[in-house]
């Protein structure tokens, strides 16, 4: 396969079983996620049509010639559990389809399954881990307006209009799942700042415009919507 034959990357750790992560970018703009890369699993998860697809042009233009034309799968024995990690490139539709319910001709990539205790380190590790953690970074601002908007029904101004939120049914575990991102957030490795996500930002919140006011403290947040009150100048 080629660069200009795919169509969607897919990206996904899991770790016995649960998913850290799961990503899609496709060529058309359309992007889903679930998870931070932490556990536990998120079921809280979103996916939109963006008007462009550089989260997609990004990611392929770092992807070599030899990962599409020369898949790697690896797999060992795993009696003290596994990290599963998955990047897949899927292109050249049967069905004309493009997004979900396309049925691919060709597909490319990397699948590792690797146990607790290894201590195999597979060439192509240090690759994949850079694309996956790139992957989140790019999408980490969207993600947390999707999170947000799950636990708080609050319509970022930067959410494209077509935007699909998936989370669990209950509000309880609503709430529960919020509280996880942002503990999970706020101790990762990446050392991100969850203020960085909402700058120049408004949330519709009950059909009026707010703003973001979050506070982190160490490992803690507080997150409080401020009502706008616009003022209109008459013309002189």
């Amino acid at each position: 396969m080629t660069r200009a034959e795919v169509e969607l990357i897919s990206f996904s750790i899991s770790i016995d079983g649960q998913y850290a992560v799961k990503m899609k970018f496709y060529k058309d703009g359309t992007t889903c996620r679930y998870g931070t890369g932490e556990l536990p699993q998120l079921e809280t998860g979103g996916i939109s049509k963006f008007d462009n697809a550089d989260y997609f042009d990004k990611l392929i233009s770092k992807v070599p010639d030899d990962v599409l034309q020369y898949p790697v799968y690896y797999e060992e024995s795993t009696p003290n559990g596994y990290d599963e990690y998955v990047m897949a490139f899927f292109g050249k539709s049967i069905n004309g389809e493009t997004g979900e319910y396309a049925n691919w001709a060709k597909v490319a990539g990397i699948r590792l399954k690797l146990d607790h205790h290894t201590t195999f380190r597979h060439p192509v590790m240090p690759f994949l881990n850079e694309l996956t953690k790139e992957a989140i970074e790019l999408t980490n601002e969207w993600y947390f307006d999707i999170v947000l908007n799950a636990r708080y029904n609050a319509q970022s101004s930067a959410l494209p209009e077509k935007t699909s939120i998936l989370k669990p049914k209950r509000h309880n575990a609503i709430c529960n799942e919020f509280d996880v991102y942002l503990s999970q957030m706020t101790t990762s490795a990446g050392q991100w700042k969850l203020t960085d996500f909402s700058k120049d930002k408004t949330y519709l919140l009950n059909s009026k415009a707010h703003q973001l006011q979050l506070e982190e403290t160490g490992q803690a947040c507080k997150i409080e919507f401020k009502e706008l009150h616009y003022q209109l100048i008459a013309p002189l």
